[in-house]
């Protein structure tokens, strides 16, 4: 004689092992942030500070954020530009200001 599995409670069985990942947030904290960053580098004019910022963030906020997509983007180029200008502004002023130190460093035309 077989006798008929019991239908009437459920099975208990333990779930298997899910690994945890970070969820995509619902909020885009990452990439207001880093749009506020940039649009502060640009405004306070401390460009290299805030723009490392902005620019990490967006990066940032780009993986992790899908509904900030957008701002992330505009972090990444509002913090990159201003932080490009700045570089080429200290070489351009490094470039133009070196021939004049190394004159008075060498004592000007004392020599002759």
């Amino acid at each position: 004689m077989t006798t008929a599995p019991d239908t009437t409670t459920p099975a208990t069985t333990t779930p298997a092992a899910v690994p945890v990942t970070a969820a995509p947030s619902d909020s885009p904290v990452l990439s207001i942030l880093a749009l506020v960053s940039s649009l502060s580098a640009i405004l306070f004019g401390l460009v290299f500070p805030l723009s490392i910022v902005a620019i990490v963030l967006g990066i940032l906020g780009l993986q992790r954020e899908p509904r900030g997509r957008t701002m992330s983007i505009w972090s990444i180029v509002l913090g990159a530009v201003p932080f490009a200008v700045g570089i080429l502004f200290a070489l351009v002023g490094l470039a133009f200001a070196l021939p004049f130190g190394l004159f008075w460093a060498f004592d000007g035309f004392s020599g002759f």
